[in-house]
C-alpha cells in the first residue's frame, strides 16, 4: 500500500496532502499507520468502502459524462469568448460551480480551501483554457471553461448566475463549448460532476451525454494534527 504525496495540493493548502487509489479491500490498520504523515488524504474507489474509520468520510461520488461531438451551429445568446483577467463576477460564478464540491461539503476543511481552490481553478482556466461567458445588462451571468487535448475535450467549470437561470443559458454555454471544441479537432467531450448535482446531470443527459464512469471519493482528515497547521 502506497499513499502518493501530492506536492501541488500540499503547497497550495499549506499542509501534507496525499492520495490513494483503492483497487481491492483495504487494510484500514495499515492505511491509518501510513496516513500519519498526512493531514488530508483523498481515497478513490470504484466501489463503496465498508467499515471506514471515523477519520474517513465519503464526500463525493464523481460522475463522468461523455458524448461524441458533431458539427453544429449553436444560438449564441450573447455568449462569447472571454480573454480578460479574473474579476469578482467570474469568481462568484466559479464558487457557484462548486456548490456540490467535496471541498465545500467536507466541514472539516476550515481554512477556505474550497473558495481558494475554485478561485485558482478559474484563474488557471483564464490562463490556459478557453473561457466563454454569457453577458446581460453589462454583467457576466454565466460561464464555462473548456480544455482540449487532441480529440478529447473536457468541461472544467460551468455556472449560470441566479438572475439568468431558467432561460436555457446552461444549454447555450455547453453548445458553444461543444462547437468550439469540434472546430479545434475534438471529437469527444467529457464532463465531471457530482452524483448529488441533479440539475447538472439532468442538463447533460438532455444534451445527449451518457454516464461512462463513476468513482467514490473519501477524505481522510487527521483531527489530531489540526492545531499544528491552523493555530492561527
Amino acid at each position: 500500500m502506497q499513499i502518493q504525496n501530492l506536492p501541488w495540493d500540499t503547497d497550495f493548502f499549506g499542509y501534507p496532502v496525499g492520495k490513494i487509489d483503492v483497487e481491492v479491500q483495504i487494510s484500514w490498520e495499515e492505511f491509518l499507520q501510513k496516513a500519519q504523515d498526512f493531514q488530508l488524504v483523498y481515497l478513490f474507489s470504484e466501489s463503496l468502502l465498508e467499515q471506514t474509520p471515523t477519520k474517513i468520510l465519503h464526500v463525493d461520488t464523481k460522475c463522468i459524462f461523455q458524448k461524441t461531438l458533431v458539427p453544429q451551429s449553436p444560438t449564441t445568446k450573447t455568449i462569447h469568448p472571454f480573454t480578460g483577467e479574473m474579476n469578482p463576477e467570474l469568481k462568484a460564478l466559479a464558487l457557484q460551480s462548486g456548490e456540490y464540491s467535496r471541498f465545500r461539503l467536507d466541514g472539516r476543511l476550515v481554512d477556505r480551501e474550497f473558495e481558494r481552490l475554485y478561485s485558482r481553478w478559474m484563474e488557471n482556466a483564464l490562463e490556459e483554457d478557453s473561457v466563454f461567458v454569457f453577458q446581460a445588462n453589462g454583467e457576466i451571468q454565466g460561464m464555462v471553461t473548456l480544455s482540449l487535448s487532441g480529440e478529447n475535450a473536457q468541461i472544467g467549470l460551468i455556472a449560470v448566475g441566479e438572475k439568468a437561470r431558467g432561460q436555457g443559458i446552461g444549454i447555450a454555454l455547453l453548445q458553444i463549448a461543444e462547437s468550439a471544441a469540434f472546430d479545434k479537432g475534438a471529437r469527444r467531450m467529457r464532463i465531471p460532476t457530482q452524483k448529488t448535482n441533479l440539475p447538472a446531470i439532468n442538463l447533460y443527459q438532455k444534451l445527449g451525454y451518457a454516464l461512462v464512469e463513476e468513482i467514490h471519493i473519501y477524505h481522510y482528515w487527521d483531527d489530531q494534527k489540526t492545531n499544528m497547521y491552523f493555530s492561527h
